[in-house]
């Protein structure tokens, strides 16, 4: 994702001017999509959520190369980033809800390990293949490894309830009236 202001300007021939309201754009859409993750959390389900958002930012990502023109491509890339921007803080909020406290701080490091030798390592291929022309390549390389996580998420981690999922809470008041939750099984 890191060479796709440079992907834009080889496949459109355009300038940064043309491409950088796009860039902008999708920060903006992912910016506002976070409000939405909470509630879509709680009526989907944590992992289906990310699974849906995932899912839907990889359509994206396909759509981008076969765009015939800058303004559509433009447009997916959007889509893209809002959707991505409603995955990360479920998937963290997943990851922390499932690990055990102890190990929390183990499990994030491992995740984000994870992400950053991808992003180290597949900006040098994707160089390496717009250097000779292929431009799609790139692009399906990316839909071929978020498209593996995807699924490898939902395989191993669809049966993972979080605790706030399972429970049912139901509230109490003492004798001074004061509300207490407690949860029921």
């Amino acid at each position: 994702m890191q060479l796709l202001p440079l992907w834009f300007a080889l496949r459109f021939h355009t300038t940064a001017a043309a491409i950088a309201p796009w860039f902008a754009a999708s920060q903006l859409a992912g910016l506002l999509t976070i409000p939405l993750v909470p509630g879509l959390a709680r009526r989907l389900g944590t992992a289906r959520m990310i699974l849906l958002v995932a899912a839907l930012s990889t359509l994206m990502l396909a759509g981008v190369p076969f765009a015939p023109v800058l303004p559509l491509a433009g447009l997916f890339y959007v889509l893209r980033s809002a959707f991505v921007s409603m995955q990360w803080p479920a998937q963290q909020s997943f990851l922390q809800g499932a690990v055990d406290p102890r190990v929390r701080g183990t499990a994030t490091s491992v995740a984000l390990g994870c992400w950053s030798i991808t992003n180290a390592l597949l900006p040098a291929l994707a160089g390496y293949l717009m250097d000779r022309s292929l431009l799609a390549w790139p692009l399906g390389l990316g839909f071929a490894c978020y498209s593996a996580a995807a699924i490898w998420f939902w395989l191993m981690l669809r049966h993972t309830p979080l605790p706030e999922e399972t429970a049912t809470h139901e509230v109490s008041a003492d004798a001074h009236g004061a509300v207490e939750p407690s949860a029921a099984r």
